[in-house]
């Protein structure tokens, strides 16, 4: 077992806790996390029924589970002590969206407020204008984009970069898949 990152986090979850502050955590310390896991990973054979195998996996689900209880602990109290100094830089990828919730909660209410419907508009256009990048799992008719433009016919395996409001129905339906930029070896 890799028993000094079981007692690193263990530490950091245990300063956490007693802190009405986000403790300084080192700027690595997820990678070196990963960089564990992985290990423990290439260790274990998942189809294998041997007590090594069994003791990585176990201890695979551990630090998945102090880590995960890490995280939300440490967002929790960013969150509410409106406190990203000491945030890593995973944690502050984490904690983005959240602070651009309240601005566009703020922008929306002073637009219906101060009777400005064009600035509604505006949003919607911005909305009506967002991408995108799905992988079609069957094949597909063409469709109408939300921008009005004709999207596909599409095949199986196809790639394509559609308006999101019209990716959001078809992954529901599983139609689609989402694509992200580092999976497409560019």
């Amino acid at each position: 077992m890799n028993e000094s990152i079981l007692n690193r986090i263990y530490a950091l979850m245990e300063l956490e806790s007693r802190s009405d502050k986000l403790a300084k955590m080192p700027k690595n310390f997820y990678r070196d996390v990963a960089i564990c896991m992985k290990k423990i990973l290439n260790g274990a054979n998942q189809n294998e029924k041997n007590i090594v195998s069994n003791l990585a996996l176990e201890e695979r689900g551990m630090i998945e589970k102090l880590i995960d209880r890490l995280i939300e602990l440490r967002m929790r109290k960013a969150s509410q002590l409106n406190d990203t100094e000491n945030l890593t830089p995973e944690e502050r990828y984490i904690m983005e969206p959240l602070s651009q919730l309240d601005r566009r909660r703020k922008r929306v209410g002073w637009a219906i407020k101060s009777g400005q419907p064009s600035r509604l508009d505006a949003i919607y256009d911005e909305l009506a204008s967002r991408l995108t990048m799905v992988r079609f799992l069957q094949p597909a008719p063409p469709i109408m984009g939300i921008d009005l433009r004709k999207y596909g016919p599409f095949e199986k395996e196809d790639i394509a970069i559609i308006p999101s409001e019209n990716a959001k129905p078809l992954i529901k339906q599983n139609v689609v898949s989402e694509v992200w930029l580092d999976e497409c070896n560019l």
